[in-house]
């Protein structure tokens, strides 16, 4: 059955047909149906547009040269009745076009036999047969030109020393004391391409997002390789501990130890690299030991267990096993410490600050409650107050001092009560004398001029806490209890510390500042 006049689907709706002829009609629209879902369903031809204004340029210009050719042949022309010439050449470049995108669509249609160039197009007319040749066959493949790289440039990170203990320095930094190498590390963000190393009493942590930060165990190099929101590589010569946020799809954290490749995705582990031997421990989570030489060796450390292997072994040469309680402990111990909250390491850089503190060697300091190392240790906190403990004998801590940080950025030193015997009621009589008579209270009041003029001054204090030895030096002295901003009670402690004792008897005691 042809198509379906319009008129006559108005005839079955008026019921003027019969109802084989209609059902014939619906039968043949469902056909249609059918066939035009399945041209739907089809995908398009893919039309390589370089080839169609080639293809419609030589056929209109063939159509153009068949009409001038028929234009010079006189009988032709008078056989012919001038209207229907004349449409016939109005209608000509509208035939032709259409007819080449109808070539160029059947051209490019996919199909399972090879398709060929003619080498010339033969028309004939009266008298002569002219040939027209076409031009090369263009290729099948058009090489792309790239004009910009579309593969995302990943964002680079920023960390921030949290900790630095003992012998800690950045690679190829000036050679100076260990308290100045602290300080600088605490004041210059960790990039990619940065060497940082430990000494044998040495101990170094890094934070480089929320949840995600790594500590560096004594004697050890590591180099941070690759540091962006991609992939966070680091290669390691020592001991390092590791604590990873959970990481997005696509996203890497690798510790690379010689050869080996430690890989994970939201866990807590440690990674011990030393003259080629290698032992992995793990907390929580879990992560891939591989060598990349060797892609079917891969062993996986579970929460819970360590695996170790010597120089020279095989991954599959050991199987992970269980930790006992003192080694867990051990693990936990060594996660590097992280700031309460991190917003970014530019805005951390400027809203949080170092403190310093001096410890003996061996001893266990704590700052609001958490111990953070011991002996000589630097730690960035969060500006404000702060408690700081240190362990006067194994397990037992002195009474905390409370320190506040400096407005400006710089370290505060805090140095610790040594462990001696209790000064004597006269010792401390006779120094808190000396410092009554020799503190410069006109510069004590210049510290709180400006709360002064506000009429805010009258009523406050600043408690003092401070030693001095035999020799009459100042071996600690620290900010206590104040209701006075940070920046006023750090000026009138710097007043105090110009004070000079005279040698005499040592005493440790706690001094408070009315005004």
């Amino acid at each position: 059955m042809r198509c379906v006049a319009p008129h006559r689907w108005a005839d079955a709706a008026a019921g003027r047909l019969s109802a084989g002829v209609v059902a014939r009609m619906e039968a043949h629209a469902a056909g249609a149906r059918g066939a035009f879902g399945e041209i739907a369903r089809a995908p398009g031809p893919e039309l390589r547009w370089e080839h169609l204004g080639a293809r419609i340029y030589w056929a209109t210009s063939s159509q153009r040269q068949q009409e001038r050719r028929t234009a010079s042949q006189p009988t032709l022309a008078a056989a012919t009745p001038w209207w229907r010439a004349r449409a016939a050449r109005l209608a000509l470049p509208g035939v032709a076009v259409a007819a080449a995108a109808v070539a160029v669509a059947w051209w490019q249609w996919p199909t399972a036999t090879p398709r060929t160039t003619p080498a010339a197009v033969v028309s004939a007319d009266a008298d002569t047969t002219a040939r027209a040749a076409l031009p090369p066959a263009l290729p099948d493949v058009i090489t792309p030109v790239t004009l910009y790289d579309p593969a995302p440039v990943p964002t680079p990170m920023l960390g921030l020393v949290t900790l630095a203990q003992g012998e800690a320095r950045q690679a190829g930094a000036a050679d100076v004391d260990a308290d100045l190498a602290r300080a600088a590390l605490l004041a210059t963000p960790v990039t990619a391409g940065v060497g940082l190393s430990t000494g044998p009493d040495g101990r170094l942590a890094v934070q480089l997002e929320a949840g995600t930060a790594f500590a560096l165990g004594p004697s050890t190099r590591l180099d941070v390789a690759r540091l962006d929101r991609a992939t966070i590589a680091l290669h390691v010569d020592g001991e390092v501990s590791v604590e990873v946020a959970r990481r997005a799809p696509g996203q890497r954290f690798v510790v690379i130890a010689g050869e080996r490749q430690v890989e994970v995705r939201g866990t807590a582990f440690s990674v011990e690299h030393r003259g080629g031997a290698l032992a992995v421990a793990c907390s929580h989570g879990l992560v891939a030991v591989a060598e990349p030489s060797r892609p079917d060796e891969v062993v996986e450390v579970g929460a819970g267990r360590r695996w170790s292997i010597p120089a020279g072994g095989s991954l599959l040469d050991a199987v992970p096993a269980p930790m006992d309680a003192e080694e867990l402990a051990a693990l936990l111990g060594a996660q590097p410490p992280q700031l309460p909250a991190w917003t970014d390491a530019g805005a951390l850089l400027r809203t949080t600050a170092p403190l310093s503190i001096a410890a003996a060697p061996g001893r266990s300091v704590k700052v609001d409650g958490v111990v953070i190392g011991g002996g000589e240790v630097t730690l960035r906190v969060m500006s404000g107050r702060h408690l700081v403990e240190v362990e006067r004998a194994p397990g037992r801590f002195a009474a905390g001092q409370w320190v506040a940080t400096r407005d400006d950025g710089r370290p505060v030193r805090v140095a610790a009560e040594a462990p001696a015997a209790a000064s004597s009621a006269s010792g401390v009589a006779t120094r808190r004398r000396q410092l009554a008579a020799a503190v410069d209270h006109g510069a004590m009041r210049a510290c709180l001029r400006g709360l002064a003029k506000q009429g805010l001054a009258a009523g406050t204090h600043v408690e003092l806490s401070l030693g001095v030895d035999a020799t009459g030096a100042v071996s600690y002295l620290n900010l206590g209890d104040t209701d006075l901003p940070t920046s006023l009670a750090s000026c009138v402690r710097d007043v105090v510390a110009r004070v000079r004792f005279a040698p005499g008897a040592a005493a440790r005691w706690r001094h408070r500042f009315s005004f």
